[in-house]
């Protein structure tokens, strides 16, 4: 049972609207987090969830720069390539003990809960580049939401290339 104290702080963090109003919340680590999905259904039974997903290469520099907004010299070397290398090092390491067990990346992400992908948890780069491993998270959210046809899957490539063209397949999906 979701903690109803949690939930209804929550709600009153949304701004009122009528009844023939739609509210919206938009929270990007909210597909990295093991529970969402089940507290949202939940709540909602009913609830739409549109997930914008951008190119995972894209993504794991674009979290690298974001990373090191105030460090100029880490943006203008190689560091990007290093990180990457360790990430992806300790990645394979993962991996082989996986293997070894028989479990999986699923497996990891449920047993880690909220850590799987968080930067420094790890000691490592890898959950930078892990946050980019969607099907690992999407699968949760599809196990809640795929047989109601109540989850939207964007991609940020073309939201960004096409907007108009994907916002009626998002207000179709909304039904307005």
């Amino acid at each position: 049972e979701y903690d109803l104290k949690s939930l209804k702080w929550y709600e009153k963090q949304m701004p009122l609207v009528f009844d023939d109003e739609l509210n919206f919340e938009k929270t990007p680590d909210y597909i990295f987090y093991n529970d969402v999905p089940e507290r949202i259904r939940k709540y909602d039974p009913e609830a739409k969830v549109i997930m914008v997903l951008c190119d995972p290469v894209k993504r794991v520099l674009s979290d690298f720069l974001h990373m090191n907004r105030h460090n100029v010299t880490a943006q203008e070397t190689n560091i990007f390539t290093m990180k990457v290398k360790e990430g992806l090092s300790k990645i394979h390491e993962y991996e082989n003990l996986m293997r070894q067990s028989g479990r999986t990346w699923f497996d990891l992400f449920q047993t880690l809960k909220n850590k799987f992908a968080i930067a420094g948890v790890l000691k490592s780069f890898a959950p930078v580049i892990l946050r980019s491993a969607y099907s690992v998270y999407v699968r949760k959210w599809l196990e809640y939401f795929k047989n109601n046809n109540n989850i939207m899957i964007i991609d940020g490539t073309k939201l960004s290339q096409e907007p108009a063209v994907v916002m009626r397949q998002v207000q179709d999906f909304l039904g307005l």
